[in-house]
């Protein structure tokens, strides 16, 4: 009896933790995409590939050791209060629609003539990179 006492501190973290959390949480951050979602195909353990890669990811962004299991420094972590923006995000733009305006004006309404120039060779080198074109307007600002 002595010795199944001194047993069950070792139990794994992960028996202590629901997957079904871990999975909404890995979800909720872009470590587990909606495609890899289904809980009954992780399995009581979480032992499905995307489930632990997933973890691996986590780990690695948050440099702990990255062994793919839901171990107490994980899940530490997993626990403390954060925002609601992913980690790594399936897509930057919104609605998967793209923006159909390639031309964008700018201004300053506070700045000398040394902020414009560092501006103006910013939008230069964005534009250089883009199909976006970059027009310094007097007035009021619009998208052309």
């Amino acid at each position: 009896m002595l010795f199944l006492l001194l047993l069950i501190p070792f139990v794994s973290a992960s028996a202590d933790y629901d997957v079904q959390i871990v999975t909404q949480y890995l979800q909720t951050y872009g470590y587990l995409t909606h495609d890899n979602k289904t809980v009954s195909s992780i399995g009581v353990g979480g032992n499905s590939s995307s489930f632990q890669e997933a973890l691996i990811k986590f780990q690695d962004f948050f440099r702990i050791e990255a062994t793919g299991e839901l171990d107490n420094e994980t899940i530490t972590i997993m626990k403390k209060p954060r925002c609601g923006v992913k980690d790594y995000p399936q897509s930057f733009t919104l609605y998967d629609t793209k923006w159909k305006k390639n031309k964008l004006g700018w201004k300053f309404v506070y700045g000398n003539q040394q902020d414009k120039s560092i501006a103006e060779k910013c939008f230069a080198e964005w534009a250089r990179h883009t199909n976006m074109t970059f027009l310094w307007m007097k007035g009021s600002l619009i998208l052309l």
